[in-house]
């Protein structure tokens, strides 16, 4: 049996909140809801549920706790005028950047090993849109919770995370 997973930093309660108060009103554009906002550190993929305490074991060994980021500005990816996803772009942060060398050194071979801009997903679009630019948020400072392992499930009314560890 295989298990879908990402390891990932889910914002406290307020800062989610903040976050959702960044979400554009973009047309065709799905929202993220508040309970499902994150930073992605490592997706996996399908996993051999064997692997899960391994992978437990490698997130709860990554040194620190909860962090601090600023958002940097609102954007679109892979680029604002073929926008898929709408993000809270963060600032490089030495923690998230060391946590994700950390963990993906020690990924599987099917892991997803794209460079790593720190970031939370805010709304999902349809098809490719043009945002008119980008928008710094007014310092605009959000807390993220030590990494965890994930389960992800696909269902028809949206994604459901899991926390594993």
């Amino acid at each position: 049996m295989t298990v879908r997973c990402f390891i990932a930093c889910f914002p406290d309660a307020a800062s989610a909140a903040q976050l959702s108060g960044l979400q554009l009103a973009v047309a065709g554009a799905r929202r993220v809801p508040p309970g499902n906002l994150h930073l992605t550190l490592a997706f996996l993929g399908e996993i051999d549920a064997g692997e899960v305490t391994a992978v437990i074991g490698l997130v709860s060994g990554l040194p620190g706790a909860a962090v601090t980021a600023r958002v940097q500005q609102i954007t679109g990816y892979p680029h604002p005028q073929q926008a898929r996803v709408i993000v809270a772009e963060l600032e490089p942060c030495e923690r998230l950047a060391a946590w994700h060398v950390v963990v993906t050194a020690a990924l599987p071979a099917t892991a997803d090993r794209r460079d790593f801009r720190p970031h939370v997903t805010l709304a999902r679009c349809k098809r490719a849109t043009r945002l008119d630019g980008t928008m710094p948020p007014a310092d605009t400072r959000i807390r993220l919770k030590a990494p965890a392992l994930y389960r992800s499930e696909t269902l028809p009314e949206g994604p459901r995370y899991t926390r594993l560890s």
